[in-house]
């Protein structure tokens, strides 16, 4: 689902995207021929007229077919960067901006230690699935992860524990309810 359905509206209003446009972007992105599938046969063809404003403004490029012909296969398409850079990050890039965002030492008994260790490759798989390429979802752990280290100089645990435990949704929780709750308590 939609993990933050403000952010979502925010998004459509301000590119004056309709939800319909929003899911054929989606859908050209992600080649989901099983979600394709479902919509065709539950709702018919996507509405050509929201393919073609999509290709008038800039957000799917067709490479002609469709002005040519009035028929398309929607496989055909490809989302432009405007689509990409707004919506959509990588695994890679993901990984990189959460490990800047984390805070690089943990503090134990006095001891400084490297917060930022393991299999970046692993790590960053395990993360992009937290998010499934969705930046949306991404900048929200990311502002989460920023918010909640603005003042603390150390981390409490290893990055790779923040990950695999989806730990973001502990502090966002923590920062919710103000300073003198502690989400830790229950563990």
């Amino acid at each position: 689902m939609i993990s933050d359905i403000n952010k979502y509206v925010d998004f459509l209003t301000e590119h004056s995207i309709t939800e319909h446009q929003f899911l054929i972007l989606w859908l050209v992105h992600t080649k989901d021929t099983e979600n394709i599938k479902k919509y065709k046969q539950c709702f018919g063809n996507f509405n050509t007229q929201a393919i073609l404003a999509l290709i008038d403004r800039g957000w799917i490029d067709d490479f002609g077919i469709t002005r040519d012909t009035q028929s398309y296969n929607i496989y055909d398409f490809i989302v432009t960067d405007k689509f990409v850079k707004n919506v959509v990050i990588d695994e890679e890039d993901s990984y990189e901006e959460i490990c800047k965002a984390y805070p690089k030492w943990l503090s134990i008994k006095g001891n400084k230690i490297p917060s930022i260790t393991g299999d970046p490759y692993k790590l960053a798989k395990e993360y992009f699935k937290c998010h499934k390429g969705n930046k949306i979802a991404h900048n929200r752990i990311i502002d989460i992860t920023k918010r909640f280290f603005k003042d603390k100089q150390y981390a409490q645990v290893k990055i790779e524990n923040y990950i695999m435990n989806r730990m973001w949704n502990l502090y966002e929780e923590e920062l919710n309810n103000g300073a003198g709750f502690n989400a830790f308590k229950t563990l």
